[in-house]
């Protein structure tokens, strides 16, 4: 999932430079995010969830360690069920 890839990085880009992701930016994009997976899933599409699965993979492929920040991810979320390749 593309927004919580971006979200566990350090900084994102700005018009201006660089800027520092807050915890408070993370937790509410990660609430909004949760909030369709859960109603998708009632629905019968589960589509967001599993792509919250894939991002962990994603992030440890393409950064490193230093760039990155995922210790304000739940620990229930399906963030930690990632699939390995």
């Amino acid at each position: 999932m593309v927004w919580i890839d971006c979200s566990t990085r350090r900084f994102y880009n700005t018009p201006s430079g660089n800027k520092e992701y807050t915890d408070e930016i993370r937790k509410n994009g990660y609430a909004f995010l949760q909030k369709i997976w859960e109603t998708e899933e009632i629905k019968g599409n589960p589509w967001v969830r599993y792509g919250v699965t894939l991002t962990k993979s994603f992030i440890e492929k393409n950064h490193t360690k230093e760039d990155i920040v995922i210790d304000w991810i739940p620990k229930d979320s399906p963030f930690w069920d990632s699939i390995k390749n």
